[in-house]
C-alpha cells in the first residue's frame, strides 16, 4: 500500500507537470514512478504504470512543443539567441517524442532570431576588438559568421565585411598592447619578459596574413628599436 501511494504521488506529479507543459519535470516523476515499481514483481503493476505513463507523456510532450515553439519565437524576436537554443533544443526533444516534423520551423525561427541577435554580436566582437582581445574577438566572429551564414544574402554579405574590418582592429590593438608591454618590460629590466611580448606580436601579425599591413607593423618595430639599445637587441635578434 506504501508503495502504491509513492507511485501515486509521482504520477500525480507528473500529471500536472505535463498539464503545465513542464517536460523535464514530468520526465523526472515519471522516471521515479517506474523505478519504484521496477522493484515489484507484480506485472499488472508494471502495465498500468506504462499506460498511465504513455497518456501522461503523450498530452506533456504535446503541451510542452507548443510552449517551447512560443517561447523560442518570443526570444527570436528579441534577439536572445541562447534562450532561443535551449527552447528549440527541448521543442526539437518534444517532437521526437510525438513524431512531429518541426524541421521548416525550427529553421524559420533560427533566421529570425540569428538576424536579431547579430548586431549585439558585432558590438561584443568590436569591444573585445578595441580591448585587443584576440581570444574572444575570434570566438564572437566564429559565432557572428554562423549567424550570418545561416541567414544568407545580404546580412552575410555585409556581415562579412564588418567582420573583417573588426579582425583587423583586434590583431592592431593586440600588436599595439605587446609592444607597450615589451617597453615595461624593458623598464623594469625584464628583458625576456620584453622579447616574449615582440614574439607574440610577430605572431599575430603573421595570423592578419596581410602585406599591405607591413608598413604598419615595421614602424611598430623601428619605434621599439629607438627605445634603447637593448630594445635593439631584442629585435635583432628575432628578425
Amino acid at each position: 500500500m506504501a508503495i502504491d501511494k509513492l507511485v501515486d504521488e509521482e504520477i500525480k506529479k507528473a500529471e500536472d507537470f505535463a498539464s503545465l507543459g513542464s517536460v523535464e519535470a514530468m520526465e523526472k516523476h515519471l522516471k521515479c514512478a517506474r523505478k519504484i515499481v521496477d522493484g515489484l514483481k507484480d506485472y499488472k503493476s508494471c502495465k498500468d504504470l506504462e499506460n498511465k505513463a504513455r497518456a501522461i507523456e503523450k498530452e506533456g510532450y504535446f503541451i510542452g512543443l507548443n510552449r517551447s515553439i512560443d517561447k523560442a519565437k518570443e526570444y527570436a524576436l528579441k534577439g536572445n539567441d541562447l534562450l532561443m537554443e535551449n527552447e528549440l533544443r527541448m521543442a526539437k526533444h518534444c517532437a521526437h517524442k510525438v513524431s512531429i516534423e518541426i524541421t521548416k520551423e525550427v529553421g524559420e525561427i533560427k533566421r529570425v532570431g540569428y538576424s536579431q541577435a547579430l548586431p549585439e554580436r558585432i558590438k561584443k566582437a568590436r569591444i573585445d576588438a578595441s580591448k585587443g582581445d584576440i581570444h574572444n574577438m575570434e570566438k564572437m566572429i566564429g559565432k557572428i559568421l554562423k549567424y550570418a551564414n545561416y541567414v544568407g544574402g545580404d546580412i552575410l554579405e555585409n556581415t562579412l565585411f564588418h567582420t573583417e574590418i573588426i579582425r583587423i582592429k583586434g590583431y592592431f590593438n593586440n600588436i599595439d598592447l605587446s609592444f607597450c608591454q615589451a617597453v615595461k618590460a624593458l623598464e623594469k629590466g625584464n628583458n625576456y619578459y620584453a622579447k616574449e611580448c615582440i614574439l607574440r606580436a610577430k605572431k599575430q601579425f603573421e595570423k592578419l596574413g596581410f602585406c599591405e599591413h607591413m608598413d604598419y607593423f615595421n614602424e611598430k618595430l623601428r619605434e621599439f628599436k629607438g627605445y634603447n639599445c637593448k630594445a635593439q637587441k631584442i629585435v635583432d635578434t628575432i628578425f
